[in-house]
């Protein structure tokens, strides 16, 4: 899905004062945690973790909070618990940041690209 110059990516699905809010699609077992690009209206993120007693979530937390350099109890999961789509609040960051870290760019470049770690 392309978005238009200045324009949030359609995975931020809600923003305001304290945070973001955003749709992911987890892909667990994977061989390493990844962010792989849009899946639809969602950012795909591959996370090693099975999805066993909540270990693909956990993963997932963890992912994104040293990609976005917040605290784990900055992040909290809204939704999907036991499915691959979920959606994701991010405390004390805005879309711009959000989508510049998670995106593998600067704010104001275009182009998609991936972010391991």
């Amino acid at each position: 899905m392309r978005q238009r110059e200045g324009e949030a990516p359609a995975w931020i699905v809600g923003e305001d004062e304290q945070g973001v809010t955003i749709a992911v699609r987890v892909t667990p077992r994977a061989r390493r945690a990844e962010v792989v690009g849009e899946h639809g209206d969602a950012l795909q993120i591959r996370v090693p973790a099975p999805p066993v007693e909540g270990a693909a979530n956990e993963a997932l937390i963890a992912f994104l909070a040293e990609a976005l350099d917040v605290r784990r109890r900055d992040i909290t999961l809204l939704s999907g618990e036991r499915s691959r789509r979920k959606l994701v609040r991010i405390q004390g960051l805005d879309g711009r940041t959000v989508e510049a870290r998670l995106g593998g760019r600067e704010p104001g470049q275009s182009g998609r690209g991936r972010r391991r770690l």
